[in-house]
């Protein structure tokens, strides 16, 4: 004899329904999608929201960035040393070698003048300006019995400079001081610029 489901079994089996399709939509609700392909909405207290897609970047984007900048071209030749000065030979400057050495030794030549004959020894040899700077020089302040040992041409750049160590005249040649020129030239003629006088200390 079968029994008939009573009103009490009816509501028991409809709940024990409801909880599994609760379940199941819980579980695969958010992820369902239709026939179309388009997901989904997210169903009420979601947290999760839509993305915007990101471009990627195109070779434009690429070759608009500024190019790197060389820090060592941007300073340009500020951090080359400067040229050494370089020996001169006879050949190439022997007239600067001859007006230095001639120099020299009317600078050195006191014996018996006095300070305007000394002068008038040397001034030939300047450029205007440094005769101004000598007219009052005295020839009290050159070693008296001095000779040069050798008198050296360098130049550095468009400068020719001139260097005559300075020594006594006896056989000892005991050195007394660094006589310093430095020379211009003037069309054809060389001409004694700036005179410094280094004595021995």
């Amino acid at each position: 004899m079968t029994k008939l489901l009573t009103p009490r079994h009816i509501m028991i089996l409809a709940a024990l329904v409801l909880v599994c399709f609760g379940v199941l939509v819980s579980r695969f609700g958010g992820t369902a999608t239709s026939t179309g392909g388009v997901p989904r909405p997210a169903g009420p207290g979601s947290t999760s929201s839509p993305t915007a897609a990101r471009p990627s970047p195109t070779v434009g984007d690429v070759s608009s960035q500024p190019p790197a900048v060389d820090e060592h071209a941007a300073e340009g030749d500020d951090g080359a040393d400067d040229p050494a000065p370089v020996l001169v030979q006879p050949t190439s400057a022997p007239d600067a070698r001859e007006v230095a050495t001639a120099f020299t030794a009317a600078w050195l030549n006191t014996a018996n003048r006095n300070a305007q004959t000394w002068r008038d020894g040397i001034l030939p040899s300047v450029t205007s300006d440094l005769a101004v700077e000598l007219a009052e020089a005295d020839p009290a302040s050159v070693p008296a019995g001095a000779k040069t040992t050798d008198v050296t041409v360098t130049r550095q750049g468009s400068l020719v400079g001139a260097r005559a160590p300075i020594v006594t005249a006896d056989a000892q040649r005991r050195p007394l001081g660094t006589l310093t020129l430095t020379l211009l030239r003037f069309g054809n003629a060389w001409r004694i610029s700036e005179i410094d006088w280094e004595p021995v200390r």
